[in-house]
């Protein structure tokens, strides 16, 4: 069926029964239907933004754990003769692994700068 003749029909059914409702009327209670609607909206939007400040203002007790875990832990001092083991270890791991990807230290007799740099090596 038509949407035109269904709204027609609603409209006569309607001025038979003694409850005529006119143009101006049906506009009226659109607009009115709008602006109850945003409205609505707007008093949501409000809401969520004081809750989303209230959310924000509470200390979150998960962030300072996090911070008290990241901060580093001292480790023991290792002997001298473990780091430079545990250095050599790391350091031939390293190039075994830039060798697999065609990125070696030496190639064919030449020295080529590695892209990295072994500073410091701390154990976690």
């Amino acid at each position: 069926m038509n949407v035109v003749a269904l709204l027609s029909s609603c409209v006569t059914a309607s001025a038979d029964a003694g409850n005529e409702i006119g143009i101006g009327w049906m506009a009226l209670y659109s607009v009115i239907g709008m602006l109850l609607v945003i409205a609505v909206l707007i008093i949501l939007i409000v809401l969520l933004m004081l809750i989303s400040k209230i959310v924000k203002a509470i200390p979150d007790k998960s962030k300072s754990a996090k911070k008290s875990a990241a901060e580093p832990v001292p480790s023991a001092p290792l002997h001298a003769e473990d780091e430079e083991e545990t250095v050599a270890a790391i350091t031939a791991a390293l190039m075994a692994y830039y060798a697999g990807e065609g990125k070696t230290a030496v190639t064919d007799g030449e020295d080529i700068p590695v892209p990295f740099v072994i500073k410091s090596i701390r154990k976690i």
